[in-house]
């Protein structure tokens, strides 16, 4: 999906791997188990009739009488379980999406004491489908219980006309027993399906959610199939904004105005303001991490040109091939130092990493490679670095990349972007 996907809130890592885990889960249980069940009590209640109506019709009729009441609980009994899923979803999503982001900035938390209310967010949050729960099971106790009286009065009916039977001599004992009891089993099984009953309405929701994502469509083709796009084997570096204006998807107000600039081939380019003044957007734009789009009036708001063709008719996958960027927080993955500056190029030899690590003064750092060396933070932005330099990119997309660094670090790292940007095109984004 497009990056704009996952800005919006309920797209958010929190909620997406709550629906992922639970959604599919859900699924698979009423494939595997709940699908199983009714068709064991589809097939015990065909098969019970068959046996029954040929011992002594007179009692299958009887007890078939009592078939639609029970049908009648068990279908009140998904209507309220359906009810109750839905009301509960979002709080389900906003707790898993606090929960996420608890776990993931744990020394955030500690650091500021924050646990216990933490605890109490997740439990308020928790606490309304808590309350709803509360509800509906007086309903569900209720509707059991009338099922479970329909069961015992079919069996009560069912003992009394036998007898009577028997005690006339319509019928014989074991002809009786041999039709009651087939259907006692049968409708047994009817009533042991029943507790999956809120399993098919809670399934039936989570499907619909994955079959919503899947089915959405995405503003860009992350594989870029399309082969009318174009493909270069080289670009020159060229970089042109003509009146671009842009607001995220999510947000109303307006970040980039009527932008326009050009940097030439090997030029580099310094965007310097306060925070919020649409910097780092433009590296975005040039990304293609966010696409364009037409205004009110249906009039597209700005072109982006790269080597004076619209960029969107690049393939996506071509185009950032020939791009680098490093940011003021880049991801290291918990894997070896040699993967993560192989990131950048996933089939670049060790003398291309190695080569890529040098530049950036990180070459020691091989010698002890493995997943669970700490890196520090001057050493991350270097890895970065490497994994840029490695790409051999054309481009080169510099956010704040050492705005978090002390002077010392900032001044070492500095040599290596100076390099990194020598005789290519270099969007630069600083505070000073």
């Amino acid at each position: 999906m497009h990056l704009g996907f996952f800005d919006k809130n309920e797209n958010n890592p929190g909620s997406l791997l709550t629906r992922l885990s639970c959604d599919t889960a859900n699924v698979n249980g009423l494939v595997i188990i709940t699908f199983g069940a009714f068709i064991q009590a589809s097939a015990s209640l065909l098969i019970a009739n068959i046996i029954g109506f040929f011992f002594d019709w007179r009692i299958d009729l009887i007890q078939l009488f009592f078939a639609p009441l029970l049908f009648f609980s068990s279908y009140y009994y998904f209507k309220i379980s359906e009810y109750r899923d839905q009301s509960s979803e979002e709080f389900e999503y906003q707790s898993g999406e606090l929960l996420s982001e608890c776990v993931c900035n744990a020394k955030t938390i500690y650091s500021y004491n924050f646990q216990k209310k933490a605890v109490d967010l997740y439990k308020e949050i928790l606490q309304t489908p808590y309350n709803n729960l509360a509800k509906t099971s007086l309903y569900y106790g209720m509707i059991f219980g009338f099922s479970q009286a329909i069961l015992f009065l079919s069996f009560g009916t069912v003992f009394f006309a036998g007898g009577y039977f028997i005690y006339k001599g319509i019928s014989n004992f074991g002809n009786v027993v041999c039709s009651s009891f087939s259907l006692f089993d049968a409708f047994f099984c009817i009533g042991y399906v029943q507790q999956y009953i809120g399993d098919i309405s809670c399934a039936k929701r989570s499907l619909n959610n994955i079959m919503k994502i899947c089915n959405q469509e995405s503003l860009q083709d992350p594989l870029e199939k399309n082969s009318e796009k174009i493909k270069p084997q080289d670009i020159k570096g060229k970089i042109e904004f003509i009146n671009v204006s842009f607001n995220y998807p999510t947000r109303d107000q307006q970040v980039l105005k009527n932008i326009s600039f050009v940097v030439n081939p090997g030029q580099s380019a310094a965007f310097v303001g306060p925070s919020g003044s649409g910097k780092s957007t433009i590296v975005q734009l040039i990304e293609r991490f966010y696409e364009l789009t037409e205004d009110d009036k249906g009039k597209m708001t700005g072109q982006i040109l790269l080597d004076d063709i619209d960029i969107k008719k690049y393939d996506l996958i071509k185009l950032r091939k020939f791009i680098g960027i490093v940011q003021q927080e880049p991801v290291i993955f918990k894997r070896s130092i040699r993967e993560n500056i192989n990131y950048g190029k996933l089939k670049g030899t060790y003398k291309e990493v190695f080569d890529a690590a040098s530049i950036a003064k990180i070459s020691h750092l091989l010698q002890k490679d493995d997943s669970n060396h700490h890196v520090s933070g001057g050493e991350k932005q270097r890895i970065a670095i490497a994994r840029a330099i490695i790409r051999n990119p054309r481009i080169i997309l510099l956010d704040e990349a050492t705005a978090a660094l002390d002077r010392k670090t900032e001044k070492e790292i500095q040599e290596s972007l100076d390099q990194l940007v020598e005789n290519r095109t270099s969007i630069v984004i600083a505070h000073r």
